[in-house]
């Protein structure tokens, strides 16, 4: 077997990616800039930032989700190894629904409130391929247990409204397991939860991660405590990347001041209450030149 024959050591790669959005005015502007990470087969990889700093951008551009907002103008996404950024709108849609599925931060609209539980895990069974189905519902009863869902007596019957958030979440990975996802897309999949809910889907994502091997791409607007489960971590900084590493490298010794300001102004639940920490104009200042040295000329001219 050649070198280019082997399989990738990559679920998913983006190379020098560039994507244009469009506003509220129809005006178009560059929303990720130059942007490159390879997120490795079983890892999990966080993309970290403010808010508008691109990180649903990414996630929209890789899913493609959003073909009337956004438009790839430079580089290219892989996924396992085949390039997906020019596919068409049905040939993405295959591609989630299978290989990749995605958990969003509007926990209550990805799926039709209205709908019974049961009836809905039904749907999506009936959409598997018929070697892959679970024969009854009986057989549900391991991914249910898998993904958290104890009581599946007191769930199934209940309408999607009345679940909470978590449960909705639990449900969402369950669809993830059952259509044989590879890879895990999730925007900031706690965002509407509590901190225990928050605690309890990042402990369940963990130990799935662990069992099956399912690689994760998530975005966060906070990096407090994301190196305890985090292998990779990304600082995206107005569309462009800051600074990339391992979680645990990355979290103890920032490279820049910006993102060890990020950081503090997510102060641990055990720090004594203390006045939120914010983010300086020299940060702000030093990040903004970083990505515009990093900037083709025209590119850099945006910022």
């Amino acid at each position: 077997m050649s070198e280019s024959d082997a399989p990738s050591t990559h679920i998913l790669e983006l190379r020098e990616l560039t994507v244009e959005r469009r506003g509220h005015g129809g005006e178009r502007t560059i929303g990720v800039r130059e942007v490159s990470f390879a997120v490795p087969q079983g890892s999990w990889f966080v993309i970290a930032g403010e808010s508008g700093s691109g990180k649903s951008l990414l996630c929209e551009a890789i899913l493609g989700t959003s073909f009337t907002k956004l438009r790839l103008i430079a580089g290219e996404i892989e996924f396992d190894g085949a390039p997906i950024g020019s596919l068409t709108r049905r040939e993405k849609r295959q591609l989630r629904a299978g290989p990749i599925a995605a958990i969003s931060r509007e926990v209550r609209e990805q799926i039709n409130p209205s709908m019974i539980a049961s009836n809905w895990i039904e749907e999506v069974v009936e959409n598997l391929p018929k070697s892959s189905r679970p024969k009854a519902r009986k057989d549900w009863g391991e991914i249910l247990y898998q993904v958290g869902v104890i009581e599946p007596e007191r769930v199934l019957p209940r309408r999607i409204s009345d679940l909470s958030s978590l449960m909705i979440q639990r449900l969402m990975l369950m669809r993830a397991l059952l259509v044989g996802a590879r890879l895990l897309i999730c925007d900031e999949p706690t965002a509407e939860l509590d901190d225990i809910a928050e605690a309890q889907f990042i402990d369940l994502l963990t130990q799935v991660r662990a069992s099956t091997g399912l690689s994760i791409l998530s975005t966060s607007g906070s990096l407090r405590g994301v190196e305890r489960f985090a292998t990779d971590i990304l600082m995206l900084y107005e569309g462009g990347v800051l600074e990339l590493g391992p979680a645990e490298e990355l979290v103890r010794n920032p490279r820049y001041q910006y993102t060890a300001e990020f950081i503090e102004c997510s102060p641990r639940i055990s720090q004594a209450p203390r006045a939120l920490a914010s983010i300086t104009r020299a940060a702000n200042r030093e990040a903004a030149d970083v990505i515009r040295r990093a900037s083709s000329p025209l590119l850099g001219k945006e910022l």
